[in-house]
């Protein structure tokens, strides 16, 4: 096999994204527990099943179910009006009887409870559960898309550190090995991603079953999430294909670049007045923006609404078609570096 070293290299940052995320997973679960209680939907469901409960459904014209709960023995009175994605719950009973501090619900709820005389009367807004944007869960998972490639990044310079002899010799062209050593990072990328998603799910679940939806940006939102990291991972390579010790020192100058570049540009770019000398920093270092993969990886929520922005200001589609050219571009400066870098 030509490219079992692309492949063990694969095996280990994957094996490394599923150590990261079981511990988050771990960590979800241990958060489970310490909110431990019922949800507000078994809280209704305990109060009709209590020894003693005289419990009257009635039907409503809107489809919704009218439940009226009466228990004298307990000292409890409830009304609850259920209905698709809805729980209205207008409960007195016992102080010391009241589980409010436990329900543990995923939604938009509104809870408000009074106690007078040793009576908690408790009024309880819920409206649905979990509704999951997939185009936006997939964007959502381009951190770990990130840190694997930030793992993966610099392939061809680490060819380059005692093994180009080697890679040389294989019965393969230069562009072919290193356009193949480049889709294999790009799979286990992607792969880390889709192993983000199910740890995620499967966290939510913990809690409440989501429901699903998608918008008509679901066909960007999913090319952004696939060509995010991958276009950073192309940066990365692509700085440091000619360098014949190991790409470590380029990969930390990438990130702080990356970093600091948005930055300073979005600090330079503030003032109304610049002098002649901070306008050509802030010249140098917007266009430097454009070339960085990260200022296009950003997420802006408003009030209920979650969208995707960028640092330098174009829209999802046009964002999405910058990191395609983005990833070609620096893929090809990768190969073309190194079928010229000398053994």
């Amino acid at each position: 096999m030509y490219y079992f070293v692309e492949y063990m290299r694969a095996k280990a940052a994957l094996r490394i994204a599923l150590i990261i995320l079981a511990v988050v997973f771990l960590a979800g679960v241990v958060v489970r527990i310490a909110v431990h209680g019922p949800t507000v939907y078994q809280w209704s469901s305990g109060l009709q099943s209590e020894p003693g409960a005289h419990v009257t459904r009635t039907q409503l014209p809107d489809g919704s179910v009218r439940v009226v709960v009466d228990n004298p023995s307990q000292r409890t009175h409830a009304v609850v009006i259920q209905g698709p994605g809805r729980l209205d719950m207008d409960i007195t009973e016992p102080e010391k009887k009241s589980t409010r501090n436990d329900v543990v619900s995923m939604g938009n709820m509104d809870m408000n409870t009074r106690v007078h005389n040793g009576m908690a009367h408790t009024v309880i807004r819920y409206h649905g559960g979990l509704i999951l944007d997939v185009g936006l869960l997939l964007v959502f998972s381009i951190p770990m898309g990130i840190i694997i490639g930030t793992i993966l990044a610099g392939p061809l310079s680490k060819e380059n550190d005692g093994h180009l002899e080697l890679a040389w010799t294989k019965p393969v062209s230069r562009e072919k090995y290193a356009l193949a050593a480049i889709g294999v990072d790009a799979s286990t990328i992607f792969i880390s991603q889709l192993c983000a998603i199910a740890v995620a799910l499967l966290g939510m679940l913990m809690f409440s079953v989501p429901s699903f939806t998608a918008t008509n940006m679901f066909l960007p939102e999913l090319l952004m999430a696939i060509f995010g990291p991958i276009a950073w991972y192309a940066l990365v390579t692509a700085a440091s294909t000619s360098v014949k010790r190991g790409p470590g020192v380029v990969i930390g100058a990438a990130w702080l670049t990356a970093i600091i570049v948005p930055a300073v540009s979005a600090a330079l770019a503030g003032p109304a007045q610049l002098n002649s000398v901070a306008r050509g920093f802030y010249l140098i270092f917007h266009t430097l923006t454009y070339l960085d993969p990260i200022a296009y990886l950003s997420i802006k929520t408003v009030g209920h609404e979650t969208s995707v922005r960028t640092v330098v200001g174009t829209d999802l589609v046009a964002t999405v078609w910058i990191l395609i050219a983005l990833s070609v571009g620096y893929i090809a400066l990768s190969v073309l570096q190194w079928r010229r870098v000398e053994a």
